[in-house]
């Protein structure tokens, strides 16, 4: 983002009256700063507001000892300016306002953006497929999924669940051709997979045998 609107009246705002209020124009800079900081980091194509770094680098961006930056992060936790997950050695801020503030140029280049976000999101899908193969049991049992709902969803089955959650996921789909549920919806899948024991894998009391061979890559998606 390369600037977002800065209201003439922002410091009568009621929570940044009681930032200042407490913290002078270390408090009144905190707040800005850090807005600054994540709108830099915005992208048309990826509009999340928030950033997780280290105190010592929010400290230094913010132009403050990493003791005083803790101390305001503690007081806005009271107020509804910023959203902060704070962790022993890292916060995360949030500023959902940024969304509404943002520049005019930004939101025509996120217009432009959703125009061309199929075709990349097809380019990216691909990607993570080849970089994340299945093996052959997983392809095995995604093809007897697809056998069942007439529904591929590998990309999903690849991008959510790798080869280190094999058996949750086979069991996941032996218990959903089991219950007789037929999916149009990944949420389903995804619900069977995540509530499937890791372990032993056991088998589906249809189609136990494998008439599908082995599955090829998609090219569609």
């Amino acid at each position: 983002m390369r600037w977002f609107k800065h209201y003439s009246d922002a410091s009568s705002d009621q929570d940044i009256s009681k930032l200042i209020d407490e913290f002078g124009g270390d408090g009144y800079m905190f707040y800005w700063r850090v807005i600054e900081v994540i709108a830099s980091q915005m992208k048309p194509e990826n509009t999340k507001t928030n950033l997780d770094y280290s105190y010592k680098k929010w400290a230094e961006s913010c132009g403050l000892s990493q003791q005083k930056f803790k101390k305001i992060c503690d007081f806005v936790s009271t107020l509804s300016l910023l959203i902060l997950k704070k962790r022993e050695k890292s916060c995360e801020i949030d500023c959902p306002k940024l969304l509404e503030i943002k520049d005019n140029h930004f939101k025509n280049l996120q217009a432009a953006g959703n125009k061309l976000a199929p075709k990349i999101k097809k380019e990216i899908k691909k990607e993570i497929y080849k970089e994340n193969k299945q093996s052959d049991l997983l392809e095995e049992y995604q093809a007897k999924l697809y056998e069942y709902c007439g529904c591929d969803f590998g990309i999903q089955l690849v991008y959510e669940f790798d080869n280190r959650h094999e058996s949750q996921v086979i069991n996941g789909i032996t218990q959903l051709i089991d219950s007789g549920k037929k999916p149009r919806s990944w949420n389903l899948v995804k619900t069977f997979i995540e509530n499937s024991p890791i372990g032993k894998i056991t088998k589906t009391k249809a189609n136990s045998h494998d008439p599908y061979g082995e599955l090829n890559e998609p090219d569609t998606f």
